[in-house]
């Protein structure tokens, strides 16, 4: 009778035995099964990853060059000033007296606040296609979605180099791509349509182009004859027999909006006395 107890509690024994390795053993294969999916699924993520930063950088870089040229066609429409000036009835500036353009870093800051002011609404319409690609299993909420969706202020520092808009990014965007990560860099920069140095020397060579001409008979073609641009064109024309119109406008045709889409150059008008 013992020896039968004991038999019994033998294969009792093996039998558990056997139940934990055949647990462990589906155990482990579950595990080398999912770290097997995890490495094979990474690289298709980070591909993933790849395509959705390079068409974010691409929307952003083609939103600065839209902002641009809108943040270009109003600053132009109202360039900044100092002293007492007047304005013809058709808004012209009236360069007299104490009347004259603003320094050019008053004119960068100028264009940098109606920049961010027409880049903004492009950073929170940006929708991020990388939580619908297939095969990713990591959450959209971990790209490059949660920093567009902020204001521009808060994502970007906003700077001017001679001819060119430079935005640099404060921090990297992190996708998290088990086992590891991928850290991308949005900064970006734009071409201007022209230099805030330059408007500085279009108003001091119109100065002294309408002081040198005018004991011309025909001033206008005097003073275009004398006004060269790497960025404008120039045309004069008088206004009454004491006030000279100059127009500015750049070479470069770009899309802007005024009461619609359009298409064309940008221009300034500013006058003197003659």
């Amino acid at each position: 009778m013992i020896k039968g107890k004991k038999g019994v509690s033998f294969a009792v024994g093996i039998l558990l035995v056997v139940i934990v390795v055949t647990v462990y053993s589906f155990y482990a294969a579950a595990s080398l099964s999912q770290k097997r999916t995890g490495e094979l699924t990474a690289p298709i993520n980070l591909l993933n990853a790849q395509a959705e930063s390079k068409e974010a950088l691409f929307y952003l870089e083609d939103s600065g060059k839209m902002a641009v040229y809108q943040a270009s066609f109003e600053f132009l429409r109202d360039v900044p000033t100092q002293g007492s000036c007047d304005k013809l009835s058709s808004g012209e500036v009236l360069f007299d007296g104490d009347c004259k353009l603003a320094p050019p870093d008053v004119l960068e800051k100028e264009f940098l606040a109606k920049f961010q002011e027409k880049f903004s609404p492009y950073m929170v319409a940006y929708e991020s296609t990388f939580k619908t690609m297939p095969g990713q299993s990591v959450p959209a909420s971990s790209g490059f979605s949660t920093v567009i969706t902020k204001q521009s202020k808060d994502n970007f520092e906003f700077d001017v180099k001679e001819k060119e808009l430079v935005a640099v990014a404060k921090e990297k965007v992190t996708y998290a791509i088990p086992p590891a990560t991928y850290n991308v860099d949005f900064s970006f920069d734009t071409p201007l349509l022209f230099s805030f140095e330059e408007l500085e020397k279009i108003y001091q060579d119109s100065k002294n182009a309408v002081k040198s001409c005018k004991s011309y008979g025909d001033v206008e073609l005097c003073v275009e004859s004398k006004l060269s641009s790497d960025d404008f064109i120039f045309s004069a024309k008088k206004q009454g027999a004491s006030i000279l119109v100059i127009t500015a406008s750049t070479k470069e045709k770009v899309f802007f909006s005024d009461s619609g889409d359009k298409f064309g150059r940008l221009s300034f008008g500013y006058t003197f006395s003659i």
